[in-house]
């Protein structure tokens, strides 16, 4: 039972993987961990790169068929509140689960998808 739950788990963790390629994932998720009471869980980290791919949270229900519905919607809360804290946002500053991933582009998670390699340009 325990390796189908790992199977499981290492499955879920590769849901919503392009999320990577544009945000520092382990950036965000330590300064996250430092306003949590316990590390974030492999369920809260798939529903975060799920919103930093623009996901919306029924796109993301429907992805995580084996959660509940209740359960996604208050980790999305959840990641709201984690958020505004590390960003020491206003309270309610996110009123979108759009925001989520504005405001961590704004604190500087976001990579830099348009670098141009000086030593390509010719001078």
């Amino acid at each position: 039972m325990t390796q189908i739950k790992k199977f499981c788990d290492q499955d879920r963790e590769n849901l919503f993987s392009e999320a990577a390629s544009s945000w520092d994932l382990m950036g965000i998720y330590q300064a996250i961990e430092t306003v949590t009471p316990q590390p974030l869980s492999i369920l809260e980290k798939v529903i975060l790169k799920g919103l930093l791919c623009d996901y919306s949270p029924r796109q993301i229900i429907a992805v995580c068929d084996r959660e509940s519905e209740e359960l996604i919607i208050y980790l999305v809360c959840q990641l709201y509140s984690y958020v505004e804290t590390i960003g020491d946002f206003q309270q309610q500053s996110i009123q979108s689960y759009q925001n989520i991933s504005l405001n961590l582009a704004a604190l500087g998670y976001k990579k830099n998808n348009n670098t141009i390699l000086l030593s390509s340009i010719d001078a």
